[in-house]
């Protein structure tokens, strides 16, 4: 998961020239430009919520439902609907998401998915990918 992520972070200035000038965030967009075979965009055909592969037969997951590749990536429904949490060290905790009120575009990492996943820019040293020089092939 990474290289085939991009999120682009747009701001807006409110109050500008005015003593409540401040930076907001706009908008925050994620693309995935995967293969169809990928991991993200490779899940069972039931659309559980929560599923697990089955380690003795990796075409199916825990329950029985059959691997499907070539669906819609999985993480950009979390992002189109809000839900995607930022959980780098620059974390705004006065928004839901936690996105910093700053334009960047990049590749992300998952750092972590509990009831929701949480993501970092790829390469700080927070996150999981940081000194890896290995691409990494898994969504």
């Amino acid at each position: 998961m990474g290289i085939h992520h991009t999120v682009t972070v747009t701001t807006r200035v409110d109050d500008e020239g005015t003593p409540d000038e401040r930076r907001r965030v706009a908008s925050v967009t994620m693309v995935c430009t995967a293969e169809p075979t990928d991991g993200c965009r490779t899940y069972p055909r039931c659309d559980c919520e929560v599923f697990q592969w089955n380690p003795l037969d990796p075409r199916f997951d825990r329950e029985g439902h059959e691997r499907e590749s070539g669906r819609d990536c999985w993480l950009s429904e979390w992002f189109e609907n809000g839900s995607a949490v930022y959980a780098g060290d620059d974390f705004d905790d006065m928004r839901d998401d936690c996105v910093p009120a700053i334009d960047r575009t990049g590749h992300i990492v998952l750092a972590e998915f509990h009831d929701w996943p949480e993501w970092k820019w790829m390469g700080e040293p927070s996150s999981p990918d940081f000194g890896s020089t290995e691409e990494k092939n898994d969504g």
